[in-house]
């Protein structure tokens, strides 16, 4: 039986109502959290006439300040508002299935009334990646623009891991398609490099090389963007965060504080000499505060000045904290979890990326391999390259893939033949999942050949050292981002070597162990 929680929304939701025909009016409501067992007050105000709209399909601009209940970020902040006979329903898809039902009411009065409880719809929204995910979504009665109603949301608790990596997966998943590109551009250049084709003096040299990096420095920009639309809160205002961390005059401070020893301070409030280019921590923790201070500061601002003293309360706050106490603390922990990786690769560094290359499928069954994407990204911000997460993961992806060609070659069923060999194909390209749901996890023998590849890949990269300079999504496409900036080409060569004994291990072990069913 699923535990359920209660608690407030009240806090600022805005509706832009773009209508069909050209007219347009606006709603707004106050929400924000507060105590669990409390209702939700929301506020809707109409920038135009209050009369009832015409029937009708409205698309609505939803922004609330409550880092619970907001519009998923692949709706871009928006839902729908329809009018039928007068009525007007709203719908919005969430942010995840956490949020289980609403009550038009008092949250206290909620369990006593569970048959007017709004039931979720199950809405598919598909993100700028490409990746689509089903989540909960809501039509929500509005009796009237401009007037006052209690909303209550009932949702479950779940495991507080659950919870951690369904947040890593929202804030990292968006910023692979740039960390991705910025790789393969500093790949690119390498290669241009290595075989003499560009001067490591020349213009365009420089020029490549800064457009590479221009992704790996401004990182806490791009991460508190998509931290904010996951935790909740202004995505603008956490990027000026982003911004604050790694603006040049902080820089400078921090480079001349170090020369000379005397301490930054603000309101006699130290500030640790920290450069946060291309950090990972320090910003989400920043975030993860903004999502808990915006609400407090829009439900303590009086209304007519709301729209200027909320943003600078939240920004003076989280301003001062993150720079006084949450980016130390992230720029610490990064720097630690840096340190315990390079001792665990100093004295076996073959381990962890063969666990990876065996363990990895049941990894992405599970949904907690999304929980490795940070710890890669952390080494490479920090050391500047990664030997234990991508190996691994690459040995896994090719593995699986090549187990699957394999009954493609082997088996004489003509469907099981074409489910294979294309998810196969993607596999060792880098997507797993067609291979992983379709193929591996129904047949047993390719299981065991993804292990088995994975881990002898896994173990030979490993023991080699391998290291990746700029990540991707693990696969022979992104074989590139193993080649660095100064760095001798066996580091390539070994990659591609681990690749190969995975794919040859794995399709060994499943064209040798595979059997086509006998069919009555």
């Amino acid at each position: 039986m699923k535990r359920v929680f209660s608690c407030v929304v009240a806090a600022s939701l805005a509706l832009s109502l773009l209508v069909g025909c050209g007219a347009s009016s606006t709603a707004s409501s106050a929400a924000s959290s507060a105590a669990s067992s409390e209702a939700a007050s929301s506020v809707a105000s109409s920038a135009a006439e209050t009369a009832a709209l015409p029937d009708g399909v409205y698309t609505a601009e939803f922004d609330t300040d409550s880092s619970m209940f907001h519009a998923n970020e692949a709706c871009d902040g928006k839902g729908t508002l329809t009018v039928e006979n007068g009525q007007m329903t709203f719908h919005v898809s969430l942010a995840s299935t956490h949020i289980v039902n609403l009550y038009l009411g008092k949250a206290s009065d909620a369990a006593d009334h569970e048959a007017d409880w709004l039931q979720p719809t199950t809405d598919t929204v598909t993100y700028s990646d490409g990746t689509s995910e089903e989540v909960y979504g809501f039509d929500i009665p509005v009796t009237a623009v401009d007037t006052d109603f209690d909303l209550a949301i009932l949702g479950t608790k779940g495991k507080w891991y659950d919870r951690v990596i369904d947040t890593l997966t929202g804030i990292f998943t968006p910023i692979l398609p740039p960390l991705t590109a910025a790789g393969m551009i500093k790949a690119v250049l390498a290669i241009l490099v290595a075989f003499k084709l560009v001067s490591n003096t020349s213009s365009t040299y420089q020029v490549i090389n800064f457009m590479g990096d221009a992704t790996f420095y401004f990182l806490p920009i791009l991460l508190a963007n998509s931290a904010a639309k996951k935790l909740g809160c202004n995505p603008y205002l956490a990027m000026m965060l982003g911004g604050i961390l790694i603006h040049p005059s902080f820089v400078n401070l921090v480079a001349a504080s170090k020369e000379s020893g005397e301490a930054i301070t603000i309101f006699m409030l130290p500030i640790y000499n920290a450069s946060y280019s291309s950090s990972v921590i320090p910003i989400i923790l920043g975030v993860l505060l903004m999502s808990k201070v915006e609400p407090w500061a829009t439900r303590i601002s009086p209304k007519a000045i709301r729209f200027f003293t909320a943003p600078l309360l939240t920004m003076f706050i989280c301003g001062i904290t993150t720079l006084c106490v949450l980016g130390p603390v992230g720029y610490v922990v990064s720097n630690a979890l840096a340190a315990v990786i390079n001792g665990l690769s100093t004295l076996a560094p073959w381990l962890v990326p063969t666990i990876v290359g065996v363990f990895l499928p049941f990894l992405v069954m599970t949904g907690t391999h999304h929980a490795l994407t940070p710890i890669g990204i952390n080494n490479r911000m920090t050391i500047g390259f990664d030997t234990i997460i991508y190996p691994g993961q690459l040995a896994s992806n090719v593995a699986q893939g090549a187990a699957a060609l394999a009954v493609s070659i082997k088996t004489k069923d003509p469907e099981l033949k074409q489910l294979t060999s294309a998810p196969g194909i993607t596999a060792v390209c880098g997507i797993t999942e067609p291979v992983l749901f379709g193929v591996t996890m129904k047949i047993r023998t390719n299981m065991i050949a993804a292990m088995a590849g994975g881990g002898v890949g896994g173990f030979f990269m490993g023991l080699m050292n391998t290291k990746n300079y700029s990540g991707g999504s693990p696969g022979l496409l992104t074989l590139p981002s193993y080649i660095g900036l100064d760095t001798p080409m066996s580091n390539f060569y070994y990659a591609c070597a681990g690749a190969a004994i995975a794919f040859v291990v794995a399709f060994i072990v499943s064209f040798v162990l595979f059997r086509d069913e006998k069919k009555n």
